[in-house]
């Protein structure tokens, strides 16, 4: 199967389980090197990453009918529980080729409690999309991701979707997102697709190892203008003009280059996009395939493969258990290539080789800047391989949550637990055998209702929420008042807190806080007075608890 055409999943009578795996490195150098780019994509809940995937996934042709989150038959949300809430909550991938690029398509979560499998995923971005609902505009989660953006240094293209429920004027639109950001490299290009300014952006020496069946088009039929204007400078149109002046803008030398030669090195907009001074903009409509041919042109010519080294290197992302039970290693290849049954870590090899798709794909091997799955074993955690340099900590919160199973013990089933503690360990499991408990520090109640879907599925059994409790708690020595407020855009929390000092009961006596805090060394048993003490945790007010 050729690189550039849409995957088969049949091959004349043999099924696709029973196809020989590929070995990718043989691929890459039958014709021409593919370069591999992983392209995120970001957004808050509701923006249409979803369907913006199977958008550039139909244009690629990697499939012929584009699935919808609200029929449940998308190519990236799966799992029952995704389809029956209609978010993403699984990190996952699925990759498309045009000529010599291989996009690795990473969808990620974009609601706030699933925040940390984000994150993860930024580690291995090489440019990302971040989601704008044209209706909404800027909010506080786009802010956050495009900060978050910058601090990771990923490039980004801003894509404005919805803009067919949009009744406004673009051009406000694109100053408020200028504004919001504080960004004037962010340029609309939606009007025109690559082709229709290759003329202008493509160096002298400039070819293609595969040539563009668009641009071969193109050329041919401006073949008779070119002869006719031999010894001429082709000349873009008014707006095409102004196009172009922008982007000479970014800095001194495309002023200078734009001046003398009427055009720009392609070359001085990618090394502008990866200093992430320009961010193109495109408006579309993903769900009817409006602004998606533009995008697909442009992210096509504008994203470079990063120079990787020849040693073995990569990083494990994401852990996670099949239907069979066995844990899956999702991770990206940061260097030198890994073929099965080599090691990948110390005393570990792999066994096998996956590329996430439209199918899972078996592989005999994968290349530098490829996203792949392998069966792992219990040792191996998250961070970077071969040798483990930044393994992850689990964060501490402030309200473990008790854990327990119906008329059952919950530690019957630690080895379970250990496995979700690696898989999830922004959820801070704990299993504590002296005391004979798990707790977790769960964020919200998308949180709760995933870790018992996960418990209903693996294991068959009902999970069990205690309220949260006190891990430490303090009283004032006198009556004081706070007052605070959130106000974003259809959201509102206020809040007016009195603290006032706590009377606690010793030994029949009923002393405030203070006092009994000077009188505690004077006492016959003074942990037992103390309000510090741990072992005496109160439990939250029901109306405290909240998402």
């Amino acid at each position: 199967m050729g690189e550039g055409q849409k995957a088969s999943l049949t091959k004349g009578s043999e099924s696709f389980f029973d196809q020989k795996p590929k070995n990718m490195k043989e691929m890459a150098e039958t014709e021409v090197r593919m370069e591999n780019i992983v392209l995120g994509l970001l957004a808050h809940v509701d923006r249409g990453k979803t369907s913006l995937s199977e958008a550039l996934l139909y244009e690629s042709g990697r499939i012929s009918e584009k699935g919808r989150v609200d029929h449940g038959d998308s190519v990236l949300d799966k799992d029952s529980l995704e389809r029956k809430k209609g978010i993403t909550i699984y990190a996952k991938s699925v990759y498309f080729t045009k000529e010599n690029k291989r996009f690795f398509l990473l969808d990620t979560p974009g609601h706030q409690e699933f925040s940390s499998e984000m994150e993860r995923c930024l580690a291995v971005m090489d440019y990302g999309i971040l989601l704008i609902d044209g209706n909404d505009g800027i909010q506080k989660r786009e802010l956050h991701l495009f900060e978050r953006a910058r601090e990771k240094g990923i490039p980004l293209f801003l894509v404005v979707n919805k803009m067919d429920l949009f009744q406004g004027d673009r051009e406000a639109l694109l100053r408020e997102i200028q504004e919001a950001f504080s960004c004037e490299g962010i340029i609309n290009f939606s009007p025109y697709t690559f082709s229709d300014l290759a003329r202008f952006l493509q160096e002298e020496d400039f070819t293609r190892t595969v040539a563009s069946k668009e641009n071969a088009a193109l050329e041919q039929k401006e073949a008779p203008e070119k002869k006719e204007a031999i010894g001429q400078k082709a000349v873009p149109s008014e707006d095409c003009q102004d196009f172009l002046e922008n982007l000479a803008l970014l800095s001194e030398e495309g002023t200078a280059e734009y001046l003398e030669n009427g055009r720009l090195p392609l070359s001085f907009l990618q090394e502008n996009i990866q200093e992430r001074k320009l961010f193109p903009l495109f408006f579309t409509s993903a769900l009817k395939q409006e602004g998606i041919t533009e995008l697909f042109s442009w992210i096509f010519a504008l994203c470079q493969m990063p120079a990787y080294s020849e040693e073995l290197r990569g990083i494990l992302y994401k852990i996670s258990k099949s239907p069979e039970g066995r844990r899956i290693g999702r991770a990206k290849l940061l260097g030198g290539s890994l073929s099965l049954r080599q090691e990948w870590r110390p005393s570990e090899k792999a066994l096998e080789l996956h590329l996430e798709g439209v199918e899972e794909e078996a592989v005999e091997s994968v290349e530098p800047g490829m996203l792949f799955t392998m069966p792992i074993s219990e040792n191996a955690g998250l961070g970077y391989f071969p040798v483990d340099e930044h393994s992850e900590k689990e964060k501490e919160g402030y309200f473990p949550t008790l854990l327990s199973l119906e008329g059952e013990e919950i530690l019957s089933y630690r080895k379970d637990l250990e496995e979700l503690q690696k898989e999830f360990p922004e959820w801070g499991i704990s299993i504590s055998l002296a005391e004979k408990q798990v707790t977790a520090q769960l964020s919200g109640n998308l949180q709760k209702e995933l870790l018992t879907d996960l418990f209903a599925k693996r294991l068959g059994k009902k999970l069990h929420f205690s309220k949260p409790k006190l891990r430490y708690g303090e009283s004032p020595r006198r009556e004081a008042y706070g007052r605070g407020a959130v106000l974003e855009p259809g959201h509102r929390i206020s809040l007016l807190l009195r603290l006032i000092p706590k009377e606690v009961e010793f030994f029949g006596e009923q002393q405030e806080v203070g006092k009994g805090e000077r009188n505690c060394e004077n006492s016959r048993n003074p942990e037992k007075k103390s309000i510090f003490s741990i072992e005496k945790r109160g439990e939250l007010p029901e109306e405290w608890i909240s998402r």
